[in-house]
């Protein structure tokens, strides 16, 4: 009996010995693992990485890292564990509701990712004039940022590639219920197809331009603010929104103006020689409606560039301006349009027309339906009077003082009006406005 009773106890004994030496290897190597995780900060094949298409920044945190997230304590430096958590193959990235820092660049994958949360927000930490906070390139998947905030730290000196998202070469891009600012450029955008940024997006105070895009198609921008975006020293050359050799697009429904730069238009659309490299070689087809224009209105131009001939600039193409308000002294300008057209626009301060081109192929033709406006300013090189006078039409429009509209030549032009403008009755009321889908 006794030695049975020695005999379970030494059975015991040993199998709480080995059992004790399992855990105590078990422990020493995740205690080791921890360490090395630690320390060499080998975040992105830490072995609770998920295998699910959703993913989140947290599983590749450090334990510091953690911390600070889950305390809103912004003083430690996440870049590393969001880039691993993109490399990941995640589909979709989770950032919930939390604040992360971020000093450095994340590069996003070339399959595309999806980047969303609930009021989640992405700070910079230290200045950063050089680098974007996103960047990819020649990104065939979906690219979409949602319900969340960017904010960059940037100064007097910043270059425009640092950016809030930079994307050069995309199929598809997606900005939805973003807020972003604080960079040099919101969204430096270049050869994007299918770019659309709307939910109410809030792009504001960037110190060059919301919006840069270059090589851009298919493009709607709809129920969203970009305002005071540019800098005040540019004189003109900073804008809240400004697509170059860019087609088919859609502004409708948005709030654009206040620019930091007083001088500057908040939406411009022009044309640039030098970037018909992008693949595309023109402006053209664009809807501009139901916006409302605070102190900065909208101009489509050709290139500016003073060294180029007048056979060399290209006009923009289709481009339709309708049913926007206009406030606080913002202009509407079209610059040696083909088939421009605005209409039913309201409060514009100058409604700018002038003709210059005389790039081959192309006969400049400009038609103002029932606008209303406090002056009209219109001029043409002398080569082109003749040929714009019956072209260049102003149809019914509607006086902000109730008179007659004075018409004047472009300031600084050097042209001559030439222009058809047919009176509108006593009987013509003012232009009904409201946002429209369509």
């Amino acid at each position: 009996m006794k030695l049975q009773r020695k005999n379970k106890f030494l059975i015991l004994m040993g199998f709480l010995y080995v059992s004790s030496f399992i855990l105590f290897q078990n422990f020493t190597l995740l205690e080791d693992n921890r360490k090395n995780f630690e320390i060499n900060d080998n975040r992105c094949v830490v072995s609770n990485q998920p295998s699910q298409n959703v993913h989140s920044v947290i599983d590749y945190m450090t334990e510091n890292e953690r911390a600070a997230l889950f305390a809103g304590d912004l003083s430690i430096d996440m870049t590393a564990a969001f880039q691993c958590a993109v490399d990941s193959g995640a589909q979709e990235l989770d950032l919930e509701d939390y604040k992360y820092r971020i000093d450095g660049k994340i590069t996003l994958p070339k399959k595309g990712v999806l980047i969303f949360g609930h009021k989640w927000s992405i700070q910079r930490g230290p200045l950063n004039n050089d680098d974007p906070l996103f960047i990819g390139n020649d990104i065939t998947g979906l690219v979409e940022f949602r319900g969340g905030s960017l904010k960059g730290n940037v100064n007097k000196d910043r270059k425009a590639k640092a950016a809030g998202i930079s994307i050069n070469g995309g199929d598809d891009v997606l900005i939805r219920n973003m807020e972003i600012s604080g960079f040099a450029v919101g969204a430096f955008l270049r050869k994007i197809k299918n770019l659309n940024i709307d939910g109410g997006s809030f792009i504001h105070d960037n110190l060059l331009t919301g919006v840069s895009a270059l090589g851009v198609k298919e493009v709607v921008l709809e129920y969203s603010n970009f305002s005071r975006n540019g800098d005040p020293d540019k004189l003109g050359l900073t804008h809240d929104i400004y697509f170059i050799n860019s087609t088919n697009g859609i502004v409708r429904n948005n709030i654009i103006g206040n620019s930091k730069d007083a001088n500057s238009f908040a939406l411009f659309l022009r044309h640039d020689k030098d970037a018909e490299d992008t693949g595309l070689l023109e402006v053209n087809n664009w809807k501009v409606y139901g916006n409302k224009f605070i102190r900065n209105g909208f101009r489509a131009s050709i290139d500016p560039n003073r060294d180029l001939k007048v056979i060399e600039r290209k006009p923009t193409k289709n481009v339709q301006v309708y049913n926007n308000r206009f406030s606080k002294g913002a202009n509407l300008r079209f610059d040696d349009p083909v088939n421009g057209r605005s209409s039913g626009n309201i409060g514009v301060n100058s409604l700018i027309v002038s003709a210059a081109s005389l790039y081959p192929g192309i006969s400049l033709s400009y038609t103002s339906y029932m606008d209303e406006c406090r002056e009209i300013q219109t001029s043409a090189t002398k080569a082109l009077i003749d040929k714009v006078k019956t072209s260049y039409i102003f149809k019914y429009p509607i006086a902000l003082n109730g008179d007659d509209i004075p018409i004047k030549p472009i300031p600084t032009f050097g042209g001559f009006p030439s222009y058809t403008i047919i009176r509108s009755s006593p009987n013509v009321k003012k232009v009904p406005f409201g946002f429209s889908k369509d």
